[in-house]
């Protein structure tokens, strides 16, 4: 695979803490993040602080227990983001938050009501604090199990493959 460069990590993760701290400072107690799909197992496999080098975006929901309309929440709040130095590009029901370079890209969902509360399970990314649910990280675990996708039957060892000189499993 192609490595992503050490500037590029680094604008994802300012990124990543600027506008997260931006979002869970809104409403502390009514804001949480939950990353999804490959930025879940970031935090498995490369720490807190840490991006895969192979990965060049971040994706997460923003979650609200308050009701949320994302074109004109993202309106009212255009004037801050600029001043930190983002846009955003609306694609359908998520916002790509981008730095003005255009040189870094978040895929954020913006949604609201949920239950917060039901997000129990809390962790870090980038220095931030991300939420989860169980079934959410079983569901993950099951389908980002690296060695089955890339090989075949890896006989049940989770982010493990056999697969000689793959860079991207654990021995």
């Amino acid at each position: 695979g192609v490595v992503v460069s050490w500037w590029t990590r680094k604008a994802l993760r300012d990124m990543f803490r600027d506008v997260g701290g931006w979002w869970l400072g809104l409403s502390p107690r009514q804001h949480i993040i939950v990353p999804v799909s490959a930025s879940v197992l970031n935090i498995f496999r490369s720490g807190e602080k840490e991006l895969f080098p192979w990965d060049a975006d971040i994706d997460a929901n923003f979650i609200a227990s308050h009701p949320l309309v994302l074109g004109s929440f993202l309106e009212e709040h255009r004037e801050r983001l600029a001043a930190m130095g983002y846009g955003y590009i609306l694609r359908g029901d998520r916002a790509v938050i981008r730095n003005l370079a255009d040189t870094a890209r978040m895929d954020i969902w913006f949604s609201g009501p949920q239950d917060v509360e039901a997000f129990d399970i809390r962790a870090r990314l980038c220095g931030l604090r991300v939420n989860f649910f169980r079934d959410q990280l079983e569901g993950t675990a099951w389908y980002y199990r690296p060695g089955e996708k890339i090989y075949g039957n890896t006989q049940g060892k989770l982010l493990h493959c056999t697969w000689e000189g793959h860079n991207a499993c654990l021995p």
